[in-house]
C-alpha cells in the first residue's frame, strides 16, 4: 500500500468518526527556467576504463577519505588545527576542519541532543493526534519546524561563511574548469597521499 492509500485511509476513518482532517497538501510539481543551458556529455557506455576510474570513486578512495577526514579531527583535539582556519605551517595549509564538526565527542553529543529533541517532539505530537483522534501532518511538521529552528539558522550562517570563503578564494586564485582536466576527485587523492606520510606521527601525538 502506498503513502497516498495509507493517508486516505486514515483520513476515511477519521472522518467517520467525526474527527477533524486536515486538507492533502498541495500536489508538488517541478518547474525548469526559460533560460535553460545545456552542455554535452559522453555517454556512460562511452566511458574508457581510465575514464571511469579518475570518475568515480573506489572503495580504496573511500579509505582514503576517511584516513584524511580522521587525521583532521585528531589534529583539532591536539590543538594543531583549528576549527575556524588552517594550522600553522605549510605541514597543515592543505586541510580545513569544515564539514567535520559533529565527528567531535562535543559535535557528536549536540547532534544527538537536537535529534532526540526532534524526535521527542514528532512522538508527542503524534501521541496527543491519537489520543485526541484526529490527523494534522502540518501540525507535526511545524512541531519539527519549531525544535530544529535553530540548528536551521546555525546551518544557514554557516552556509552563508562557505559562500564568502569561496567567493574570496575564487578573487584570489581563478580557475578556468574547462581548461583543466584534473578532477575533484584527483585533487583529494592527492591531498591525501600528500598528507599520509604526517598521518603516524601527529595521531601518536593526539
Amino acid at each position: 500500500m502506498t503513502i497516498q492509500k495509507l493517508y486516505r485511509a486514515a483520513a476515511a476513518a477519521a472522518a467517520a468518526s467525526g474527527a477533524a482532517v486536515a486538507p492533502e497538501a498541495a500536489k508538488k510539481s517541478v518547474t525548469f527556467h526559460k533560460a535553460v543551458r545545456v552542455y554535452p556529455h559522453i555517454h556512460l557506455n562511452d566511458f574508457k576504463e581510465s575514464e571511469m576510474v579518475d570518475t568515480w570513486y573506489s572503495p580504496t578512495d573511500f579509505e582514503e577519505v576517511k584516513l584524511e577526514c580522521t587525521l583532521t579531527v585528531k589534529l583539532v583535539a591536539a590543538g594543531k588545527l583549528s576549527k575556524t582556519g588552517n594550522g600553522d605551517g605549510d605541514m597543515w595549509t592543505n586541510m580545513c576542519f569544515r564539514g567535520l564538526e559533529f565527528r567531535t565527542p562535543e559535535g557528536a553529543a549536540s547532534r544527538r541532543e537536537n535529534k532526540f529533541l526532534g524526535w521527542d517532539s514528532v512522538l508527542d505530537e503524534q501521541e496527543t493526534q491519537y489520543s485526541t483522534g484526529h490527523h494534522d501532518a502540518e501540525a507535526i511538521a511545524r512541531k519539527y519546524s519549531d525544535v530544529s529552528l535553530s540548528c536551521q539558522q546555525a546551518a544557514h550562517a554557516m552556509a552563508l561563511e562557505d559562500a564568502r570563503v569561496v567567493l574570496e578564494q575564487d578573487k584570489q586564485e581563478p580557475v578556468d574548469c574547462s581548461k583543466t582536466k584534473t578532477s575533484a576527485k584527483t585533487v583529494t587523492r592527492r591531498r591525501v597521499l600528500n598528507l599520509d606520510y604526517h598521518s603516524r606521527r601527529c595521531c601518536a601525538a593526539a
